[in-house]
């Protein structure tokens, strides 16, 4: 994808929108590749609510404090949202996945700019920008999706991915990039200054 975006590491600005695990068969090489780009300051990685699901499925299955009941809803839980194919593509090493997860868990989950916010999942339309809540920009769905325009506080346009469409929706001030990359869609980028969408064929990997 960034090939095809003729994307210049170190000049062009880029930004991810988070869910680099899980829903795929390499969640591995997807964070190693994002862990290199993380070397230019123009690269900005946001956090999403996978990379939370992550943290929490191992808090609970590497913990004392958690009887094996307990732990088995987590495996299951987890696994239902692709956590198992995650797990496979680090060899069920848990000190490695570990170490990954707590790197991803420290990652922004919003960025702004002078025209444009980002955050994975949105952000509650009815309340100021540096009033939103780490929970509503990594799990927001309908609230976000479905609100009017003129009832969002803040003013510039939101860039958000979480909820899948089958192409980029473009919702007034919002931008949806989720087009079901993780369930059998594609993956889409899209340039802000020219306006142009990169879409990844359905068969790459």
């Amino acid at each position: 994808m960034l090939d095809k975006a003729d994307y210049n590491h170190g000049s062009d600005y880029l930004v991810c929108l988070g869910d680099y695990l899980d829903r795929g068969p390499d969640s591995y090489r997807v964070v190693d590749k994002i862990k290199s780009l993380s070397s230019s300051d123009k690269v900005i990685l946001l956090k999403g609510n996978h990379e939370v699901m992550a943290k929490e499925f191992l808090d609970v299955i590497q913990s004392r404090d958690y009887p094996i009941r307990e732990k088995d809803c987590a495996r299951r839980y987890y696994f239902k949202y692709g956590g198992k194919e995650t797990l496979e593509s680090y060899n069920f090493d848990l000190d490695k996945f570990r170490e990954d997860v707590d790197w991803l868990n420290e990652l922004k989950v919003t960025y702004c700019s002078v025209d444009y916010i980002f955050a994975h999942a949105g952000i509650r339309p009815e309340v100021p920008y540096y009033c939103q809540s780490e929970e509503d920009m990594l799990w927001i769905r309908d609230e976000f999706i479905y609100a009017d325009c003129d009832f969002f506080k803040e003013k510039r346009k939101i860039i958000a991915g979480h909820t899948p469409f089958a192409e980029v929706a473009f919702l007034g001030n919002r931008i949806v990039l989720d087009t079901g990359a993780g369930k059998g869609g594609k993956l889409s980028l899209m340039d802000l200054t020219s306006g142009k969408i990169y879409e990844s064929n359905l068969t790459e990997n």
